[in-house]
C-alpha cells in the first residue's frame, strides 16, 4: 500500500512538473495559450489519457504567491479510469519566478480517488507511462530549479487490489501534512496524516473495518540508494 501512494504521490508531482514546465515556456501571462500547450504537452508525453476539466492562473489571490489550479484530473487507460483528483493547487514564490527559478511552498491535493489492481495474471496497473525516454528527459530537465516542500492531502481515498490472492485494502485519508528534505542519497520526510483503513480483506476474507490511523510527528529517514526506509522519531 506504502508503494501505491508513494507512485500516486509522483504521478501527482510529475504532472505538476509538466503544468509548471508549459508555464515557464509560454512566459506566465496568456492564459489560454497555457491552457492549450498543457493540453498538448501532456498528450505529447503521457501513454494514458490525461485531462482536466478547469484550469486557473492567479497571481492575485494568494499575493505574494503565485497560485497555479487543476481542476477535475482524470487518468485513464483503454476506457479505465485510474486517477481522478478534485482539486489541484500549486501555490509558487512569483518573486522567485521572476528570476527563473520555481520554488513550491505548498502544494494541496483534494479529493483522490486511486484504484491500483494486480489482475488474475499478475498484471499491475500503472498510473502514469512516459511515451518515450526524449519525453522523460524534456520533463524533467530545464534551467530552472525545483524546490518542492511542503504537500496537503485531504478527502482521499486509495484502493489497491490483488485478485492473484484476493487481497483487498481500502484507505482513506482525511487529512496529511508531508514535509521533506533532502542530504546526498537520504530524503527526510515529516507526517502527520489522519484516515482510516476502511477495511482490509485477505484471501478474500474481511479481517477489520473501520480502524483509525494516525501518524503523529513522524520523521522518516529513506536511503534512495538501498531504498531502506527508518522511522526516526514520532508516532506511526
Amino acid at each position: 500500500m506504502k508503494k501505491t501512494v508513494k507512485y500516486f504521490l509522483f504521478s501527482a508531482l510529475l504532472i505538476v512538473l509538466v503544468s509548471i514546465t508549459t508555464l515557464f515556456s509560454l512566459g506566465f501571462f496568456n492564459h489560454e495559450k497555457i491552457r492549450k500547450r498543457l493540453v498538448e504537452t501532456i498528450d505529447k508525453q503521457f501513454v494514458q489519457t490525461i485531462s482536466f476539466k478547469d484550469f486557473s492562473l492567479s497571481y492575485l489571490t494568494d499575493f505574494p504567491r503565485a497560485k497555479l489550479s487543476l481542476q477535475g484530473i482524470s487518468v485513464t487507460e483503454n476506457n479505465l479510469k485510474l486517477l481522478q483528483i478534485r482539486n489541484v493547487d500549486v501555490h509558487l514564490n512569483l518573486r522567485h519566478l521572476l528570476n527563473k527559478k520555481v520554488t513550491i511552498e505548498l502544494i494541496k491535493i483534494s479529493g483522490v480517488t486511486l484504484q491500483s489492481n494486480i489482475d488474475s495474471l499478475g498484471n499491475k496497473t500503472r498510473l502514469l507511462t512516459l511515451k518515450n525516454k526524449r519525453a522523460e528527459s524534456d520533463t524533467t530537465h530545464s534551467s530552472f530549479v525545483i524546490e518542492s516542500k511542503i504537500l496537503r492531502l485531504t478527502d482521499s481515498h486509495f484502493i489497491l487490489e490483488n485478485r492473484v490472492k484476493g487481497n483487498i485494502t481500502a484507505l482513506y485519508i482525511n487529512s496529511a501534512d508531508i514535509t521533506w528534505s533532502k542530504a546526498d542519497s537520504l530524503l527526510f520526510v515529516n507526517a502527520n496524516v489522519e484516515g482510516k483503513i476502511d477495511s482490509l480483506v485477505a484471501n478474500k476474507k474481511l479481517l477489520f473495518s473501520d480502524q483509525p490511523i494516525k501518524i503523529n510527528k513522524a520523521k522518516y529517514c529513506i536511503n534512495q540508494k538501498s531504498k531502506e526506509t527508518e522511522l526516526l522519531e514520532g508516532e506511526a
